[in-house]
């Protein structure tokens, strides 16, 4: 009874978006024994394959499945276990981060999308992401860290909730903020050139006057 707790701990732990698909490769079973073999370098190697802070499309799941299954082919392979904290480190800082925006951005994104959390594996809808944040501009604000995706787009279930939008206050419609921004950009841009356009005539006047005065 011990040791199935103990697995099932094991089991809830490990429950990340490289463990959501394609279960014939028993993804799970084998980093488990890979961290077994580290542990001296890594102690929290089996927990550390969490990552909450992110969620994924089909498609993205599917890639970073097949493409854990690969690195750790050739781990098991070669016996490069130094490498798999490097790979983690990847997953966790590049590529996940990469997934989530895509999954969130046009053109993949389209009103909305379903995200499954990588955590839990657990599907839930959301609306995509405004274009200001998908491609900032400079006077955009900056895009969300990590750790700050989760907050933005929450885990309710796919079945419980309706979709919800983490992208643009209640009542204020999409694309308005660029629209405003847009507005003073042209009408400061049109302030310039006018100004621009009054001191060189000033100049030109006032070189004129030197010299009708010679």
């Amino acid at each position: 009874m011990w040791m199935l707790a103990l697995g099932g701990i094991f089991l809830a732990a490990t429950q990340a978006c490289v463990f959501c698909r394609f279960p014939d490769r028993d993804l799970s079973g084998r980093l488990a024994q890979l961290c077994s073999q580290m542990e001296a370098q890594w102690k929290d190697c089996e927990v550390s394959w969490n990552f909450s802070a992110f969620a994924l499309d089909d498609a993205s799941l599917k890639k970073v499945t097949e493409k854990t299954h690969r690195v750790l082919r050739v781990m098991e392979i070669e016996g490069s276990l130094s490498s798999l904290l490097s790979y983690w480190k990847w997953l966790q800082k590049t590529k996940l981060p990469e997934y989530n925006r895509e999954a969130l951005c046009a053109p993949a994104c389209r009103g909305s999308t379903i995200l499954y959390n990588c955590s839990t594996c657990q599907g839930f809808e959301v609306y995509c992401w405004p274009r200001k944040r998908c491609f900032p501009g400079p006077y955009s604000p900056p895009l969300p860290h990590p750790a700050q995706i989760s907050e933005l787009l929450g885990y309710p279930s796919i079945d419980g909730c309706g979709p919800r939008d983490h992208s643009l206050p209640p009542g204020v419609p999409a694309g308005s903020h660029d629209l405003w921004e847009a507005r003073i950009l042209l009408l400061f841009v049109s302030g310039a050139a006018l100004l621009l356009g009054i001191l060189s005539f000033a100049v030109e006047y006032s070189h004129l006057q030197a010299k009708s005065d010679l």
